[in-house]
C-alpha cells in the first residue's frame, strides 16, 4: 500500500471505527429514563437549572445544545444518544493517539499518519479494547457526566500527542482550551494535569507560547459564567443553588465542598496492598490479561523510544489510579480517564509487537495484530447479551406504580423518597407534564435519616416509604405493606386494610386474615412478593413465623427485618411482605405456592398449609453466570461466592467453610478474601458485611463496605454487576487487643444499602437457608 494512500485509509478507517462502535452502543442504549443521576443529567439542562456539585457547567451547556439540535426520539432517548456518541468519539481519539506514536507520524498530514498497516491495525485494536471494556461500555449507553469526562481526557491527550508529532503550536493552544473546559466540567480532571504539565515543559516551549496557552485555558473557563448568569435571571432555577452569583456560593458548588473529606483518599498506606488487589479485579473486568500485559509492554517500549509520551501516558494513568482507588464513591466512573491512557498504552504495546516482528521478519505484523482483535471481539460477544439497557424500563414502571397507587385517591399522603426514585418523578412532571395532585400524594426527597423525615411530616397525612426501613420500626412505628409501598402506622395499627384475598384461619395465637400475591408470573431467579395479613387478639410470647413453599422449594424466612409476634399489640393488624425467590435453574411451568406457619419457640410447624394459588415461572434467558455448582454460598439467587480464603501472617491458612478453627492472639489481623460471582443482574445496591462474633453471637468486629471497598457497587442507577463476572474482594478483621481467650467465628453476608435488610442465602437445592455464610471458627489464645 503506497504511503500517500495510507492517510486517506486511516481517515476512512477512523470513521468506520466510530460508526461501528456507535451502532453497538445505540443497539444497547437505554430507551428512556434511568433512576438517579442519569435522569438528573437529562432534566436539569432541559430546565436551564443547576446540577449537583460540582455543577458540570460544560456538560450542562453541551447537553442543552444537543437536546435542541438533535430532535431524535424522546428527550431522555436523545440525551442517552449523546452518551453513545461521546463514547464512540473517545475511542476514535484513542485511535489517533496510537497513530501519533508511530515513527514520524504527521510529517505530511496532521490527521493522516503514514504509519503503515501495522500502525493502523494497532490503532484499531486499541480503540476496540476501550469500546469493549465493560465499564466504558456501560457509561456509553445512558446519560452520565463521566463519559464526557473520559472524552475530555481523550481530547487532551490526543491534542498533546499531535502537538509533539507536528511541532505546531495550534494543537497546544487547542489543548489549553480543552483543559479549561475540563475544569468547568469536573475538577477531578485536574489529576491529569501533572502528566500534561511535565509533557509540555519537557517540550521546552517558549515563554510566549506558555502565555498564549494560559490565555486559551482561561477562555475554556467561560462555561462557568453560566452559574452566576443563571442565578441572576428570573425565574430562579427549579433545581440547584440560587446563590451562584456570590463567590461563596460559586465555590461551594464547583469545588464540591464537603465531599472531599468523605470520599477522597479514604484508605491509609497500610491498605494499599488491598487496593492493588481491587485494581487487579477491576482491570480484569475490562481487559483480558494478555491485553493488560500489552499495556506494560507499550509503556516500556515508549520509555525507550519516546520518553515524553511514556511520561504523559504513564503518569496520567498512575496519578488517576492512585486517586480513584483510594476513593469510596463513583470509583467505576472515576476509572474512565485512566482507562483512556491505558488503552493508548495497549495500542503502543501492539506497535511494539509489530515493530519486533517486522525487524525480525518472523511474520507479517498486520496479520498478527488482526489476530489480537480476537480479544476485544471476545469481549463484545460475551458482554453484548449481558450489558444491554435496551429493555430497561424500571424507572417508568415505578412512576406508573406511584400514579396507580395514589392518583385520584384523595389520601393527602406523603411519600418519602430517596434520590434514585425521586428523579423519574421529577422528569415525568417537568418534561411530560404528569403532575401528582397534592390532595393525593406529595413526594418528598429525603437526604437525611428517614426517621427524621417521618417526625417532620407526621402531621401532614399518611406517610409512605418505598422499602422496609428497620430504623423506622425501631422507633415504635409499624410499616404496613400496601401494594409496592409501605404505609407507616402508629401502634396499635388496628384499622383493617383492604385485603385482596380474605381468609380466617387460626395458627396458635395468631390469625391469618388474608393474603395478596403481587406477581403471579415471573422469570426464574426473580421474586414473588406476597403480603400476609396477620392478627393476634391477645398478647403472646410465642414467635409465630411464616414459611412458604413454591413447588418443591421451601423458604424458611429469617426473622431479620420483620416485626415478630411477641411485639404485636393485642388487636392490631400486621401486614408484612415476604419475597419468595425462584431458583435460577427453575424450568418453565405452573408451580403451586403455599404458606405455612411455625412456632419458633417450640420448633414445630402447624399442620395446615394455605394455598396462595399458582405461580407461572418462565425460564430465564441464559447468558451465563447462573451455574451455582461448586459455589460455597448463594445470596438472593443474585450473588454467588466461589470461595473464601483466610490469610494469617501474610499466607493463606484456611478455606471456608473450615472445620479446624484458626488460632490467633489478641491484636492479630485476619485477612478474608472473597471471590464473588454475579449469578444474575442484582436488584439492589448491596453492602458486604464481614463479622467476627463470639460463641454466643455477640458482635465483636464488623467490616461493612460496598463491594471492593466501594469500588464496585452491585447497582448504581441500574445493575452494574453482569452475570458471570467475578471479583476478588479483600477485608481485614483485627482481633481486639482486649479480646478474651475463647471461641469465636467469622460470618459474611450482604444487606441492602439503604434498607439494611439482609439478603437471604440459599442452599444448593434452591431452598432458603438463612441470611449469612459462616466461614468457620476462630480460637483466641493468650
Amino acid at each position: 500500500m503506497a504511503d500517500d494512500v495510507l492517510p486517506l485509509v486511516s481517515r476512512l478507517l477512523s470513521s468506520i471505527v466510530f460508526l461501528l462502535s456507535l451502532a453497538v452502543f445505540v443497539s444497547t442504549l437505554a430507551p428512556g429514563i434511568v433512576f438517579g443521576d442519569p435522569t438528573e443529567y437529562t432534566l436539569i439542562p432541559h430546565l436551564w437549572a443547576i446540577l449537583h456539585p460540582p455543577g458540570y457547567a460544560f456538560m450542562t451547556l453541551l447537553v442543552k445544545v444537543w437536546q435542541m439540535l438533535a430532535p431524535i426520539g424522546s428527550l431522555a432517548y436523545r440525551t442517552n444518544l449523546l452518551a453513545a456518541t461521546t463514547g464512540a468519539l473517545g475511542g476514535v481519539l484513542v485511535y489517533w493517539c496510537v497513530l501519533s506514536l508511530t515513527p514520524d507520524p504527521f510529517a505530511k498530514h496532521p490527521f493522516g499518519a503514514p504509519a503503515g498497516r501495522g500502525g493502523i491495525m494497532a490503532a484499531i485494536f486499541a480503540a476496540f479494547c476501550l469500546y469493549t471494556a465493560s465499564n466504558y461500555w456501560q457509561h456509553s449507553i445512558h446519560t452520565n457526566a463521566h463519559i464526557v469526562t473520559a472524552a475530555l481526557a481523550s481530547i487532551s491527550i490526543s491534542l498533546l500527542l499531535h502537538w509533539r508529532a507536528t511541532h505546531n503550536d495550534r494543537w497546544l493552544f487547542a489543548f489549553g482550551l480543552a483543559a479549561g473546559l475540563s475544569v468547568t466540567h469536573h475538577p477531578l480532571l485536574v489529576f491529569g494535569f501533572p502528566a500534561y504539565g511535565v509533557f509540555i515543559l519537557a517540550g521546552r516551549p517558549r515563554f510566549k507560547t506558555l502565555i498564549q496557552l494560559a490565555a486559551f485555558a482561561l477562555i475554556g473557563l467561560a462555561p462557568w459564567l453560566y452559574f452566576p448568569i443563571r442565578s441572576s435571571m428570573p425565574p430562579p432555577p427549579p433545581f440547584g443553588p440560587h446563590d451562584m452569583n456570590t463567590l461563596d456560593g460559586f465555590l461551594n458548588l464547583v469545588l464540591a465542598r464537603g465531599l472531599t473529606g468523605v470520599n477522597l483518599f479514604h484508605f491509609g498506606l497500610n491498605e494499599q496492598w488491598h487496593r492493588l488487589i481491587v485494581f487487579w479485579s477491576l482491570i480484569q473486568l475490562q481487559f483480558a490479561w494478555p491485553v493488560v500485559l500489552l499495556a506494560v509492554v507499550g509503556l516500556i517500549w515508549l520509555a525507550r523510544r519516546d520518553w515524553r509520551a511514556a511520561v504523559l501516558l504513564g503518569l496520567h494513568a498512575f496519578v488517576n489510579l492512585v486517586f480513584t482507588l483510594n476513593s469510596v464513591q463513583d470509583v467505576m466512573a472515576y476509572l474512565l480517564p485512566p482507562l483512556v491512557s491505558i488503552a493508548v498504552l495497549i495500542g503502543a504495546g501492539a506497535l511494539a509487537v509489530s515493530e519486533f516482528l517486522k525487524t525480525r521478519g518472523v511474520l507479517k505484523a498486520p496479520r498478527v495484530l488482526v489476530v489480537l482483535l480476537i480479544f476485544p471481539l471476545a469481549n463484545l460477544v460475551w458482554l453484548y447479551p449481558r450489558i444491554s439497557l435496551s429493555s430497561v424500563g424500571d424507572a417508568d414502571a415505578y412512576v406508573d406504580s406511584v400514579f396507580a397507587h395514589f392518583a385520584g385517591k384523595g389520601m393527602h399522603a406523603v411519600l418519602l423518597s430517596d434520590w434514585e426514585h425521586a428523579t423519574p418523578l421529577w422528569y415525568r412532571r417537568y418534561v411530560d407534564g404528569d403532575v401528582l395532585d397534592p390532595n393525593d400524594v406529595t413526594v418528598l426527597y429525603v437526604n437525611k435519616p428517614f426517621v427524621d423525615a417521618v417526625w417532620e411530616n407526621i402531621d401532614k397525612g399518611p406517610i409512605y416509604v418505598i422499602e422496609y426501613n428497620p430504623a423506622i420500626v425501631n422507633t415504635g412505628f409499624r410499616l404496613r405493606a400496601e401494594g409496592p409501598f409501605y404505609r407507616l402506622e402508629p401502634p396499635a395499627a388496628a384499622m383493617t386494610p383492604m385485603i385482596p384475598h380474605p381468609l380466617n384461619m387460626q395458627f396458635g395465637p395468631v390469625e391469618l386474615l388474608g393474603y395478596d400475591v403481587l406477581a403471579d408470573t415471573v422469570r426464574a431467579g426473580e421474586n414473588v412478593p406476597i403480603i400476609l395479613y396477620l392478627h393476634a387478639p391477645q398478647a403472646t410470647d410465642h414467635i409465630i413465623h411464616p414459611f412458604a413453599r413454591l413447588g418443591s422449594w421451601e423458604y424458611r424466612f429469617t426473622t431479620d427485618s420483620h416485626l415478630l409476634s411477641p411485639y404485636w399489640e393485642p388487636g392490631e393488624i400486621i401486614a408484612e411482605r415476604w419475597d419468595v425467590t425462584v431458583p435460577l435453574d427453575a424450568k418453565t411451568g405452573e408451580y403451586p405456592l403455599e404458606a405455612g406457619f411455625s412456632d419458633l419457640v417450640t420448633g414445630e410447624d402447624f399442620a395446615e398449609l394455605v394455598s396462595l394459588g399458582d405461580v407461572k415461572v418462565v425460564e430465564r434467558k441464559t447468558v451465563g453466570g447462573g451455574d451455582t455448582e461448586g459455589m460455597v454460598a448463594n445470596f438472593g439467587q443474585r450473588i454467588g461466592v466461589d470461595w473464601v480464603r483466610a490469610w494469617s501472617g501474610g499466607v493463606p491458612t484456611h478455606t471456608a467453610p473450615w472445620a479446624e478453627p484458626m488460632v490467633v492472639r489478641p491484636g492479630d489481623s485476619v485477612e478474608v478474601r472473597i471471590k464473588w460471582r454475579a449469578l444474575a443482574l442484582p436488584q439492589n445496591s448491596y453492602t458486604v458485611f464481614v463479622h467476627l462474633l463470639s460463641a454466643d453471637n455477640a458482635l465483636i468486629v464488623s467490616r461493612d463496605y460496598t463491594p471492593l471497598g466501594g469500588a464496585f457497587p452491585t447497582m448504581l442507577w441500574f445493575p452494574k454487576w453482569l452475570p458471570g463476572q467475578t471479583a476478588i474482594d479483600p477485608y481485614t478483621i483485627t482481633v481486639p487487643a482486649d479480646a478474651a481467650p475463647g471461641d469465636y467465628y467469622i460470618e459474611i453476608g450482604l444487606y441492602g444499602l439503604r434498607s439494611v435488610v439482609r439478603v437471604p442465602a440459599f442452599d444448593a437445592e434452591g431452598n432458603l437457608a438463612g441470611d449469612r455464610f459462616v466461614l468457620g471458627g476462630v480460637t483466641v489464645r493468650p
